[in-house]
């Protein structure tokens, strides 16, 4: 039987827009969005997350956050509100 899964923890320099939506069941490990330098849009909408992984708000070509229907924290929507403000979104 073949091994299907997908390398998490390989660089990835070419994925603009990493879409993980509706995916609850995958963990988003510390350091994982490091592997998309040039991630454009990260969209995890209705994935029942927490928080925002900090290292998201250093990636320095994101201009697309979406954690709609997200049950974030008070202190994460406040900060998404604030990246979002200061990077025209």
């Amino acid at each position: 039987m073949t091994d299907a899964r997908i390398a998490l923890d390989l660089p990835a320099p070419s994925i603009r827009t990493l879409g993980l939506d509706r995916t609850e069941w995958l963990d988003i490990p510390d350091g994982y969005l490091a592997n998309f330098p040039n991630l454009r849009a990260l969209l995890p909408g209705h994935s029942f997350r927490r928080k925002i992984p900090g290292e998201a708000f250093s990636l320095p070509e994101l201009t697309q956050l979406d954690f709609e229907g997200n049950p974030l924290a008070a202190q994460q929507a406040i900060e998404a509100l604030a990246w979002a403000s200061a990077n025209g979104s």
